[in-house]
């Protein structure tokens, strides 16, 4: 009996623990439930309220994964560059300056191996900023964090419509947190 007051008690404060550990640093982020399945979102940056970009820059915003595998992407004037796993090689992280070169050609403008700062049980806070000129920035935060950088040779038009990309895939139910504030 005392287990299964233990095992009910924890059913009900583990949601409530949840809520109370969003609700502090997380308040003004927009959340997706993944729910298990493997799905490319794709939302517009016009919808976005805390993309806080400076005076030479396209787009600057925060996101939190909670995945082995973020993926983020942006698409404007034609172009679609990716900040996504390295594909020959797990635990490995890459910028592409195109989707093809993601999916047919796995050429990327850089990378980072050996890294161990993502997983399925944490989120891992992660800026992204792209300059007008195409300078793209990565800065996964955190203990274990890094930077990365890629001149992707494009320029960024804030006329067009831009549609961000968040990739989630697995078989467990989880949450990305996006559009997040910028400090």
């Amino acid at each position: 009996m005392l287990s299964r007051n233990i095992s009910i008690s924890i059913f009900i404060i583990l949601p409530i623990l949840f809520v109370l550990i969003i609700g502090g640093k997380f308040d003004d982020c927009r959340v997706v439930e993944t729910l298990g399945t493997t799905k490319l979102l794709e939302l517009n940056i016009s919808k976005f309220e805390n993309n806080a970009p400076k005076k030479d820059e396209f787009l600057r915003m925060k996101t939190y994964f909670k995945s082995e595998k973020p993926t983020f992407g942006v698409r404007n004037s034609g172009h679609k560059i990716l900040f996504a796993e390295y594909r020959k090689s797990s635990k490995s992280a890459a910028i592409y300056k195109t989707h093809a070169d993601y999916i047919k050609n796995e050429e990327f403008c850089v990378s980072k191996g050996d890294l161990n700062v993502f997983s399925e049980g944490q989120f891992v806070e992660i800026d992204f900023i792209l300059e007008k000129t195409g300078l793209f920035t990565v800065i996964v935060n955190g203990d274990k964090g890094f930077i990365m950088s890629c001149n992707t040779g494009y320029t960024f038009d804030s006329s067009k419509e831009t549609i961000i990309y968040l990739y989630y895939g697995g078989g467990r139910k989880d949450f990305i947190l996006y559009d997040c504030p910028v400090c």
